[in-house]
């Protein structure tokens, strides 16, 4: 504190129990009105104070002062001085040193040269640690290197205590046993400009460059059996060109790539030239349906099918669906069946994407007729039954419940009129589970006007 200001101590009882809890008691902040900060007058306030408390102090009651250097408690006072000086004297830095008798006994033990000794030796492993912790710089070549500088650093000398020197035989046989070294270290470290000569450790220069010239003659291996495989195919082909060479090509080439090992091919040559027939054919058709007439030429599927993602939930509704209706038969008749489409005269929402050679660019079917406006477009509804069919609905923009309400309010109770008796009571409206369809003001129309629907499961084919 400033001399010139207002100075305060404050005193704590702190309590150690058995289990080493520390509980803090504060007992005041007292002004500090001495002549200087020197220890005799520190000591002299300190026990001022205490004494209005009148602590019985011994074996486990003492005073303990903060980390100055002026100041030691009585029981630090019987340390020896150049570990009073050593050591920091907080109150809680010294727990164990304080309150046991033997911890005071092996601390006054200790030889501070020792320490020292021990201190400085450990020094070059920590280094060590350092630099092969390092996350973002490489490190695999200095393995070696480092590992070889602890191992001589582990020598023995004779100015060496005996301490230090079981120390050292200790650690260099660790080292010996726990240091592992690979080929890739042994390469990592040859590679390197600045370690190339090993120095450091001539026994492992011979078996570094064994490892070296190990990877090398794999290189020139397998460099020379591509070109092998290269001249091959072209000796088979210009002898006979329609000679496969799939048979050497086993013989030389290693599992992972010898033929036959991948995924095998679908088509067959046929199939590939019927496929660019049909691409010529129809060079504005999407990949799918090109597949489709490729199909219904050869009756192969060339990509996965898909189909609609089902849950349990929509599984178990299909199934109760399929098994109450697999015995109907008249009961068909008694359907109606409805659905919307949407013609456009061009098509003029979407890309149209032309399969065509760099060649052809300027040939008349690569280009795609456009007029304004789009060219027109409609959207129609229809309903139909057993031997019936319903008025064909024209309708413009989005469908909404309301819209759809719209759509059929004249044309479905018109037609199921006219397609039914007035005995026959049997007969259902389907529709699928668009949403327009299963909207509440849709099915509130139905219910009013006694339209029976038919539940349609989700995820189905009209749905």
């Amino acid at each position: 504190m400033d001399r010139n200001s207002y100075c305060y101590c404050g005193v704590a009882l702190r309590y150690v129990t058995d289990d080493f809890q520390l509980f803090t008691f504060i007992l005041g902040c007292f002004p500090y009105n001495a002549a200087s900060h020197s220890a005799q007058y520190l000591r002299e306030f300190a026990n001022k104070v205490l004494a209005e408390y009148k602590p019985v102090l011994g074996k486990t009651k003492f005073a303990v002062t903060d980390n100055e250097a002026k100041i030691h408690s009585h029981k630090q006072q019987k340390l020896p001085r150049k570990l009073q000086n050593y050591s920091e004297t907080r109150f809680q830095n010294l727990p164990e040193v304080l309150i046991n008798s033997n911890a005071m006994e092996n601390y006054n033990v200790i030889e501070k040269e020792l320490l020292d000794d021990i201190c400085n030796f450990l020094e070059p492993f920590q280094d060590v640690i350092n630099a092969l912790s390092k996350d973002r710089q490489p490190c695999l070549h200095r393995l070696m290197p480092h590992g070889q500088c602890l191992v001589e650093h582990c020598h023995k000398k004779e100015t060496d205590s005996s301490v230090i020197m079981q120390l050292k035989s200790f650690l260099a046989r660790r080292i010996k046993n726990a240091w592992y070294i690979n080929d890739y270290h042994r390469l990592a470290t040859i590679l390197h400009p600045k370690l190339k000569n090993f120095e450091f450790c001539r026994d492992e220069k011979e078996r570094s460059i064994d490892v070296l010239k190990q990877e090398y003659d794999k290189l020139e291996l397998n460099n020379s059996l591509t070109q092998k495989i290269a001249s091959n195919v072209l000796q088979n082909n210009n002898a006979n060109p329609s000679q496969t060479s799939t048979t050497k090509l086993k013989e030389i080439l290693p599992l992972p790539n010898a033929p036959d090992q991948g995924r095998k091919k679908a088509s067959t040559p046929i199939d590939d030239r019927n496929l660019l027939q049909l691409c010529k054919k129809y060079r504005t058709k999407s990949s799918q349906i090109l597949s489709s007439e490729l199909m219904l030429s050869n009756g192969k599927h060339l990509s996965a099918r898909t189909k609609p993602l089902r849950t349990p939930a929509h599984k178990k509704q299909r199934f109760l669906f399929a098994r109450e209706h697999q015995y109907w038969s008249q009961e068909q008749n008694n359907i109606i069946w409805s659905d919307e489409a949407h013609f456009e005269v061009l098509n003029r929402k979407n890309r149209t994407f032309v399969r065509r050679l760099r060649s052809e660019a300027d040939q008349p079917f690569n280009f795609v007729p456009k007029v304004q406006d789009g060219g027109g477009s409609i959207s129609v509804w229809e309903c139909m039954a057993s031997g019936a069919r319903g008025p064909l609905v024209t309708y413009s923009g989005k469908v909404d419940g309301r819209a759809y309400v719209k759509i059929i309010e004249e044309a479905l109770p018109s037609f199921i009129e006219n397609a039914f008796d007035s005995s026959n009571k049997n007969w259902m409206f389907m529709r699928d589970n668009a949403p327009p369809h299963r909207s509440k003001y849709t099915m509130k129309w139905l219910q009013d006007k006694g339209i029976k629907v038919m539940e349609w499961p989700v995820t189905s084919p009209r749905s």
